[in-house]
């Protein structure tokens, strides 16, 4: 495995014994564990049917699950017992964990579905004029006003979420 180069004050250094932890282990176990709080009859789970349904060795799921409650704001919640690292059970999961395996939309993920929408529009627009207009539409939203439209759809998922 090839060393992720880091920047620290300006500085590119180079850390081999860092490894990227989150799609080989730590999104896995968010995403079995999302799947099984998306029962509505769920309100727990313990670590062991999180190692069987990740089909991970227990040390990983173990590692994963402290990264996954410890972060901030955490993925999940649950509790733990003294002496170790990570929640042995698991009772929910945030909004944040369910963003991360695309349960939920990011403001990032409506403006894509929002450019892919009219890409695909164009495409299939027989009148060039429309045609045209679709794919000019498709280009600004997905390149010049990518951040203005990221905004404006992170503002209606606040608002639609009742957070805002």
């Amino acid at each position: 495995m090839q060393p992720k180069p880091l920047i620290c004050a300006g500085s590119e250094l180079s850390s081999p014994n860092v490894d990227d932890t989150w799609a080989r282990r730590d999104l896995p176990v968010l995403d079995a564990i999302v799947s099984v709080f998306d029962k509505p009859d769920r309100y727990q789970m313990r670590m062991p049917e999180v190692v069987e349904l990740c089909r991970l060795p227990e040390g990983e799921v173990q590692a994963a699950l402290r990264v996954l409650a410890n972060a901030t704001p955490p993925y999940i919640s649950g509790t733990g017992v003294s002496g170790l690292t990570y929640p042995v059970i698991i009772s929910d999961v945030t909004e944040r964990a369910r963003r991360a395996v695309g349960q939920w939309p990011t403001p990032e993920s409506l403006v894509s579905q929002v450019v892919d929408g009219l890409s695909e529009a164009a495409a299939h627009e027989p009148e060039p004029g429309k045609k045209r207009a679709l794919r000019e539409a498709a280009s600004v939203l997905g390149d010049t006003a990518k951040d203005v439209a990221t905004e404006i759809a992170a503002k209606i998922i606040v608002h639609a979420g009742g957070m805002g």
